[in-house]
């Protein structure tokens, strides 16, 4: 992938400039091709594009109930496979797959990335509800390639 020159300070923004600004996000959008998942599969995806790695995976949480301000520790996001050189950047979101019945706690749930490495995350999950629960993890991790 190309990579886009870097304006100078004060050069006016053509329509050239945008274009190829558009044209290489168009291009990491379909590099990083949606993938779907259920909650009972992990699914993993590693693409390079220039000189950024990006890994991805939705992980499963075990857990059919919580408590009010219960804590427990996420799944690990082993990425060890995909080769980052450095620590890369890694976010985490919780999906709330429903199909509960009564109280859905994943509608409250919160997740705290703890420790990143350059081929680990862990983190905990809180629960601001008690209730029943059918959630998963949307992670990403983003990084400089070995």
């Amino acid at each position: 992938m190309a990579s886009i020159s870097l304006p100078e300070k004060g050069q006016p923004i053509d329509v050239n400039y945008i274009y190829e600004m558009a044209s290489q996000i168009n291009s990491l959008t379909n590099a990083l091709a949606v993938r779907s998942s259920s909650s009972s599969q992990v699914n993993k995806v590693t693409e390079t594009t220039g000189n950024l790695r990006f890994f991805a995976a939705t992980l499963p949480v075990s857990a059919k109930t919580a408590s009010s301000n219960e804590v427990i520790d996420m799944p690990d996001f082993n990425y060890s496979t995909a080769g980052f050189s450095k620590t890369p950047v890694v976010v985490a979101t919780v999906v709330n797959n429903g199909g509960v019945s009564g109280v859905d706690a994943g509608n409250s749930t919160t997740v705290v990335l703890d420790s990143v490495g350059t081929s680990l995350a862990t983190g905990v999950l809180k629960f601001g509800l008690s209730g029943g629960l059918n959630i998963s993890i949307n992670l990403i991790a983003i990084g400089v390639p070995n």
